[in-house]
């Protein structure tokens, strides 16, 4: 599943929002960085969907999408926003995202911001709407209802259920003259496409800046330069791949390439692959069989977890432990002098790998 902050604005760390997916009923597995970010507003580059509902929309991003079954869809949808009326349609240009000056209908609710605004500065020409019926998604529609019209306004609130038609002031006039067409009650019927039903009945979506492999071939013309890398990839029989490296540590990783890491993903089968956000921000997290916690797999060039503008992350239902079934001790490795004396941990987990109370009796 894909998770981001409580808006599109805000940040936060892979144990900030594993704590999260924990108190709303899920047990982590492991998690990794998502996408590249806007480092000035914390605003993702590409689209954005968890649980079935769009934090965010720009179409012109590649994505990976996932279905309810856990089963995944990679590319580039293309994704486009469309408004329709009794007299007229229009195109929407993406969805809690910093509005343009110069062009562009853009589309907010209340999940853009702490403030619960469109988070401009400029003023603008904004359509205050209610929800009648339906909710984003790919291939589907929603009603909205006119409720206000405001021009001139800065910083527009947006309440909750509610979405804004916005579009700046020095906007051209096309895009002026569709929203001063509409009126208070008039419904407006906003619909998200793809250019492919396979994106149809996705319910969770991260975006992602380079296609790293294509059909089984690496990508041209990636950018050079070693750092550390986040990926994603596809295999034939739909598996799918969470690849990371780190790197810009000396003594202990350079990290790699584009093409390196899109080598590395044809290695290990991918038929196609992403990449992901990189350099501090990579990150793996891991709940280790044993314990309760989702804890840091890799080693951030930050030295320590750099809080991001979205995850992936493998979860299952939250269950009960059951009697222990696998022992682990820890740690897996240790360096150790001759005579030294090295203390180790013996921790316990279920057959579904929970946390388990250690058996009274053991001898090894």
């Amino acid at each position: 599943i894909v998770t981001s902050g409580d808006y599109s604005t805000q940040l936060t760390t892979v144990s900030s929002a594993a704590r999260t997916l924990e108190a709303d009923g899920w047990r982590v597995v492991a998690g990794v960085n998502g996408d590249y970010y806007d480092t000035a507003n914390g605003i993702a580059l590409g689209s954005v969907m968890s649980d079935g509902v769009f934090r965010n929309i720009s179409g012109s991003y590649y994505a990976l999408g996932f279905y309810d079954d856990g089963s995944a869809v990679m590319g580039k949808p293309d994704l486009r926003i469309s408004a329709e009326t009794d007299y007229d349609s229009f195109s929407i240009s993406a969805m809690n995202y910093i509005r343009q000056t110069s062009f562009g209908i853009f589309m907010y609710d209340d999940s853009f911001n702490a403030r619960g605004t469109i988070g401009t500065s400029e003023p603008g020409y904004d359509v205050i709407c209610s929800v009648r019926r339906g909710e984003l998604s790919i291939g589907g529609e929603m009603t909205l209802e006119v409720e206000d019209i405001v021009e001139g306004s800065v910083d527009t609130a947006v309440g909750r259920g509610q979405y804004v038609l916005s579009a700046n002031l020095n906007s051209g006039e096309n895009y002026l003259n569709a929203l001063r067409a509409l009126r208070v009650g008039d419904r407006i019927t906003v619909s998200v496409d793809a250019n492919s039903s396979e994106w149809d009945g996705v319910t969770n979506l991260i975006g992602a800046l380079y296609q790293l492999v294509e059909n089984g071939r690496v990508c041209s013309g990636l950018s050079a330069g070693n750092a550390p890398r986040t990926a994603v990839g596809l295999r034939r029989d739909g598996s799918l791949v969470m690849y990371t490296i780190d790197g810009r540590q000396s003594g202990y990783s350079v990290g790699a390439t584009l093409t390196q890491v899109a080598e590395r993903m044809l290695e290990l089968g991918c038929e196609t692959a992403l990449s992901l956000d990189g350099g501090g921000s990579t990150m793996v997290g891991v709940q280790y069989p044993g314990y309760d916690k989702c804890a840091t797999a890799n080693t951030p060039t930050d030295g320590s977890m750099r809080a991001c503008a979205n995850f992936i992350f493998l979860v299952r239902e939250k269950t009960q432990a059951e009697e222990a079934d696998h022992l682990f001790l820890y740690p897996a490795h240790s360096y150790a002098l001759p005579g030294a004396t090295v203390n180790f941990a013996l921790k316990a987990a279920d057959r579904n790998y929970v946390a388990a109370d250690v058996p009274g009796s053991i001898s090894w």
